[in-house]
């Protein structure tokens, strides 16, 4: 797991920060109202993905043990998102693309959104070609890929945003990417087109039988995720909704983290649960929890205290209103530190992930048009933070309680999660404490690079005054958990 989760980090790293820069770039080079536009092109792409690929990037995990020949798994898999994706392409094509370019007031789309049918499949084809990378033992070839296909990414952004500033040059280098990222792995894995169709006809049946409720619920959390976005589309200008867009986003360390730590351990949480084994389960819950919470907390704590700066920093100063969308977004970071979706359906739950996905929705969508009529697209953002604190998380833990078969209070490891978050709140009190008495940094470069290294010293110097961690020789890292 180890390897693994380390291979998973270095992935996790180059892919978030790659689209995080790019962000940046394009956030930087163009309008309010083309980058608006750019957004809107995949975003119902990003709404959609989950039913359009069927969740089948998770569900690949529980059919890989399931398969004596997993090069066929695999040919399932592809042929059932080639199916989706050209269905979906031939909606935008055939009317739901004017729909679309209509509800959002941007006639602009119409000339871009045929293309996102075709990402959808290279999108989410790499998807589950990397899932597949990871149980094959070969996150390497990952790591390379993706290495090599983001730096051309961004390397070709900035060509064309200095040379030829075009939205759809910009749309159609995304899509050649991620089809070249496909070939590649295509090509590594050295996949051989043998296709009975009858075979081919009765494994993708099941695929779609066992993926599509997990499909369906987890569109609904991504409906419910991305409904801000959708709001503020139908209700406001192109100017507000790129300010609420470059509030309303996830940093690289939170993908980072969660996503390598939940790549890593989903194939064990599977066997354990099947196993009957929950007493190593909850343990190893519990450790990915804290290891989670050791990452998670400090930047949560630091970013919030310090949110004006950072957006100003990341986007520039066209874009400072943008920080009240992003502190409102940091307020779901403390929960991200389990991945609840990977425990339910190692736990067989996945049923239950449609009933808790419906009614987050139906809150978010409720809480969020009330607030939108006070407080505008800050509303929204408050919306979909209340749905998920007061309904989703508490909902998920007490699932995940009961089929550990214990009770909520030892699922969570609620002592050394209080004393990390004390350790964040000391070591941000006295960053911000010199620099308001005693620094006064102005340029945001240079007052991010010492206050983060200040913060950092003092985090982990009480981390490990308070035994959260200690220091073990005998390890590569040198540190391990308590």
């Amino acid at each position: 797991m180890k390897k693994n989760t380390l291979n998973l980090i270095v992935f996790n790293l180059i892919n978030s920060s790659a689209q995080f820069i790019i962000v940046m770039i394009l956030s930087r080079y163009f309008t309010k109202v083309d980058y608006a536009t750019y957004s809107q092109v995949f975003l119902p792409f990003e709404v959609l993905a989950p039913l359009i690929g069927l969740g089948l990037s998770s569900s690949i995990f529980y059919f890989y043990p399931r398969y004596e020949n997993k090069k066929k798994l695999l040919i399932n898999c592809l042929s059932i998102l080639l199916l989706m994706s050209v269905l979906f392409e031939l909606f935008l094509l055939f009317g739901l693309g004017k729909l679309i370019a209509t509800h959002f007031n941007n006639q602009d789309l119409n000339n871009f959104l045929f293309y996102t049918g075709i990402f959808s499949f290279f999108s989410l084809a790499n998807t589950v070609l990397y899932s597949y990378l990871i149980l094959e033992d070969k996150t390497k070839l990952n790591i390379y890929t993706n290495f090599s296909s983001n730096s051309l990414q961004i390397i070709l952004l900035l060509c064309i945003v200095n040379f030829y500033n075009n939205i759809e040059n910009v749309i159609l280098m995304r899509v050649i990417i991620y089809a070249l990222s496909f070939a590649i792995m295509i090509t590594a894995i050295k996949l051989r087109l043998k296709i009975n169709f009858d075979e081919l006809k009765n494994g993708c049946a099941e695929i779609i039988k066992y993926s599509f409720p997990l499909a369906f619920s987890m569109m609904v959390g991504v409906v419910s995720y991305q409904l801000g976005k959708v709001i503020v589309s139908t209700f406001c200008d192109n100017f507000q909704y790129a300010i609420y867009i470059n509030g309303a986003f996830e940093i690289p360390l939170i993908a980072i983290v969660t996503s390598s730590l939940a790549g890593a351990s989903f194939g064990i949480f599977t066997n354990l649960c099947k196993e009957g084994d929950y007493d190593n389960a909850n343990i190893l819950f519990k450790k990915i929890t804290t290891i989670s919470a050791l990452l998670i907390f400090p930047a949560f704590i630091f970013l919030f205290f310090f949110a004006k700066k950072f957006v100003v920093l990341a986007f520039g100063q066209p874009y400072i209103e943008s920080y009240k969308v992003f502190r409102i977004f940091l307020l779901l970071l403390p929960i991200r530190i389990i991945q609840y979706g990977n425990i339910l359906i190692a736990l067989g739950k996945s049923k239950v992930l449609m009933k808790r996905s419906v009614i987050e929705l139906l809150l978010n969508v409720l809480v969020s048009i009330v607030l939108f009529k006070y407080y505008g697209y800050v509303g929204v953002a408050i919306g979909s933070v209340v749905s998920i604190l007061f309904w989703t998380v508490p909902f998920n833990l007490k699932i995940i309680a009961d089929g550990f078969g214990m009770s909520l209070s030892s699922i969570i490891p609620t002592k050394k999660l209080i004393l990390i978050l004390v350790c964040c709140f000391i070591s941000v009190f006295l960053v911000f404490i010199i620099d308001f008495f005693v620094a006064n940094i102005e340029n945001l470069i240079l007052f991010f690079g010492i206050s983060g290294l200040l913060y950092g010293i003092c985090y982990l110097i009480l981390i490990y005054v308070f035994k959260i961690i200690s220091f073990d020789p005998t390890t590569k890292l040198k540190i391990k958990l308590n």
